[in-house]
């Protein structure tokens, strides 16, 4: 067998699979990285190199940005290009084009004139007005819970609930704290400082629960204590001469 062949076909088939996975993902990476700069919108670049380009007295460091910028701007558009050559109906989604002083101005009322959304659930999950509830029945479903699968709807607002629910919203916006700090924050303070004024007793700390307390007794008291014990009888020893010995009788 040569050399240069591998010895195991296996082997070597499953390198050329790797190699070819390994060149698939890079070009998956490269294409999901130029998509990306086809769709970045290029305005703030653009706005930013403008204001730089007419400051007269360039900082290093503004003139360094100001080519990274024409730089980045070279790449994104070199890209646009190409994604455009290769599907012209798409250059409308690829060109932006740029938003006129009158519709920022528009998009602003949009967002400010949008509907509030309505406070309907509770700290408990339950409908603060169950009778709003489409699924509401004074006796089958008194909660107006919505049934398991099904989202939770309310009816329109009938005028007089309306003007309940303005009522509500101004009553909460109108409500007045007091001056001061809040109440936990002062019963704290005033718990520290009774504790600092609580007077310590004299001598030492009593010991702490499940601790042995060291023993105080001195030496002279131990030598009295000892000497006015009761003093035990003296023990007898034992010696064969005490001892019983038996008597043998000789039965012939």
């Amino acid at each position: 067998m040569a050399k240069g062949k591998a010895a195991n076909p296996a082997d070597a088939f499953r390198k050329a699979q790797r190699k070819k996975e390994l060149k698939k993902h890079k070009a998956e990476r490269v294409k999901t990285r130029d998509f990306a700069l086809v769709k970045k919108d290029t305005h703030d670049l653009e706005d930013e190199m403008e204001k730089l380009s007419s400051d007269p007295a360039l900082k290093p460091a503004d003139e360094k940005r100001l080519k990274d910028l024409q730089a980045e701007l070279e790449s994104i558009n070199k890209k646009k290009e190409e994604y455009v050559a290769e599907h012209p109906e798409q250059r409308k989604l690829v060109y932006r084009p740029r938003r006129t002083a009158r519709e920022r101005e528009e998009e602003e009322k949009e967002v400010d004139t949008a509907p509030k959304t309505r406070k309907l659930f509770d700290k408990r999950g339950m409908p603060l007005h169950p009778e709003r509830s489409i699924y509401y029945d004074p006796v089958m479903n008194p909660y107006g819970v919505a049934p398991p699968g099904m989202p939770y709807m309310e009816r329109p607002l009938r005028p007089n609930e309306m003007e309940v629910e303005e009522e509500e919203e101004a009553s909460d916006a109108d409500i007045a704290m007091p001056e001061g700090p809040p109440p936990d924050a002062q019963k704290e303070e005033e718990e520290e400082s009774s504790d600092y004024d609580i007077p310590m007793p004299e001598g030492p700390p009593p010991p702490k629960p499940g601790s042995q307390r060291p023993a105080a007794t001195s030496t002279p008291n131990r030598i009295a204590t000892a000497a006015n014990r009761p003093t035990a009888p003296p023990t007898r020893l034992s010696t064969t001469s005490d001892r019983a010995t038996p008597v043998r009788s000789a039965i012939r």
